[in-house]
């Protein structure tokens, strides 16, 4: 196989092993028949690229009718060869160096990974990046996908490692035509969620079967906020009509009571012992009321800064809320003593939450980190960042290791609450994520979102892509960063991970998301 008055420097062989193709210096593209030498597709190079960087690896994709080409003169671009003559469409994304490549069995995505250790994902028809992570410290050496489809394994100098890449794996998706959605809560039991947005109504949905019961709450209400009281006992909804609806039950029973408001609710939330419920208002005055009888028992005031969030700390004793100057506001329920805390950036503040176990707060906002502080003593512990628009929500598992952010991209990262660090990211919003929130067996998280749906999370379908990232970051923290103890444990937490979808020999309950009390703070 020959082409004239060119060199060819890279070739492919289709998996059936019937045709060859080849790129030729200038980025041209031939491809052969092998039995009978046959030149059956041809793409001459369009003349507009140089060839300082000739190389790059052809890969088929086992269909034959695809095939990547890894030209460093270009970002990339796959070949559809069911035409003739073949079309090409480019990787939205430039990859680095060294780039190998795999093709889903479906072949409809891709894998990429390049010399800096960066493993990306793109949609093969439309050459639309749908991923991208750091999968090796170092160079991604090769890259195959698990049969289903759903799962890479990707190997560099004495690693391999398995990734989930599927944006949405282990999610249930529960759309409400028209809505937008705002807010969610989880019972106590885990058994429904409420949510609410700009339909007016109050949704119900069931937790096992996404089956939704909705309420209207009048023409022209907007939800803003929903709070289930951990007793089981209320129901409350804000909104944007400057009141609080108050019910008895869960799902709520019979006509409301209304709490009235100056301003726009933008926040509600019971206290652990579901006798009292704090709102914070667009005034800038935080309520707080006697959730049996609606009475107001105290004001605090925010200095006329709007309240976005404000939330109860695990004891009921604290309030905190965050507020749009970019202050923490910390006051005590009993007497009204305030402190303020004040981050370095002043950057406007969106969502705050308390740990289960009063230990920490955190916040985010407009930076587009979450910032740890110590509760007790209302200094910076740490910052987690990863984020790449402003974050709206945030959440806790119950037992304090697991943080979930959502943010204004319809992105949801979770984090290690201990080590303060990423562990996967959640993709498959279509707008921004309004709110999350943990079931109380900490498997699952729900988000809402302005895409008009809510997503139920299972987590334990996450745990091959935690797994890798676990183990990426145990590596660039270092010896002294944690202790022998705690590290071991999560590297032998990722070790079974593997092993077990290795051997396929994952069957009863799910595996937990790490080692538990071995890494407790």
């Amino acid at each position: 196989f020959a082409v004239p008055n060119t060199a060819l420097l890279a070739t492919a062989l289709s998996h059936d092993g019937r045709r060859l193709a080849a790129r030729d210096r200038e980025g041209g593209l031939h491809v052969w028949e092998l039995a009978t030498g046959r030149l059956v597709r041809q793409a001459p190079a369009d003349g507009t690229r140089g060839t300082l960087r000739p190389a790059g690896r052809l890969v088929f994709s086992t269909d034959g009718r695809w095939l990547y080409d890894g030209w460093l003169e270009i970002a990339g671009r796959v070949w559809d060869l069911s035409v003739d003559p073949p079309t090409a469409a480019m990787l939205a994304e430039q990859c680095g160096d060294d780039r190998h490549a795999a093709f889903s069995p479906d072949g409809r995505r891709l894998a990429v990974g390049d010399l800096g250790g960066v493993l990306r994902v793109f949609d093969v028809a439309t050459g639309r990046r749908l991923a991208a992570f750091v999968a090796h410290p170092g160079r991604v050496r090769g890259l195959a996908f698990t049969p289903d489809g759903r799962g890479v394994w990707s190997c560099s100098d004495a690693q391999l490692r398995l990734f989930d890449i599927a944006p949405d794996v282990g999610a249930r998706t529960k759309r409400v035509p028209e809505e937008r959605f705002h807010a969610i809560d989880v019972t106590s039991d885990g058994r429904w969620i409420a949510a609410g947005g700009g339909l007016g109504q109050l949704h119900a949905i069931d937790f096992a079967t996404c089956a939704v019961t909705s309420r209207p709450l009048g023409p022209g209400t907007i939800v803003s906020c929903v709070a289930l009281s951990p007793d089981g006992r209320r129901t409350a909804v804000g909104t944007y009509s400057n009141t609080v609806l108050l019910w008895e039950g869960q799902p709520p029973e019979g006509a409301p009571r209304a709490l009235p408001h100056p301003h726009r609710v933008s926040y509600a939330m019971f206290s652990p012992d579901g006798t009292q419920l704090v709102t914070g208002c667009d005034d800038g005055v935080v309520r707080l009321w006697n959730a049996a009888d609606g009475t107001v028992l105290r004001e605090f005031s925010a200095d006329g800064q709007r309240v976005p969030q404000v939330v109860f700390d695990p004891a009921g004793r604290r309030l905190a809320a965050a507020v749009r100057s970019g202050a923490l506001l910390v006051w005590s329920a009993a007497t009204g003593a305030r402190e303020t805390w004040t981050p370095p950036s002043h950057s406007p503040l969106r969502a705050v939450r308390f740990t289960p176990d009063g230990r920490w707060l955190l916040a985010g906002g407009a930076e587009r980190v979450v910032d740890i502080w110590d509760a007790q003593r209302g200094a910076p512990v740490a910052r987690l960042k990863g984020h790449n628009q402003e974050i709206y929500c945030l959440d806790v598992s119950a037992d304090g290791t697991l943080v979930a952010s959502g943010d204004s991209g319809g992105v949801i990262r979770l984090w290690h609450a201990t080590r303060q660090c990423a562990l996967a990211a959640l993709e498959g919003h279509e707008a921004g994520v309004m709110a999350v929130h943990f079931a109380p067996d900490g498997r699952s998280l729900v988000s809402a979102s302005n895409d008009g749906t809510v997503r139920i999370w299972d987590l334990t379908a996450q745990r091959r892509h935690i797994a890798g990232n676990v183990a990426a970051q145990l590596e660039r923290l270092g010896a002294d960063a944690l202790d022998g103890a705690r590290a071991a444990a999560w590297r032998r937490w990722a070790a079974e991970v593997w092993a077990a979808e290795m051997t396929a020999a994952v069957d009863g309950a799910p595996p937990a998301l790490g080692p538990g009390a071995d890494v407790a703070p």
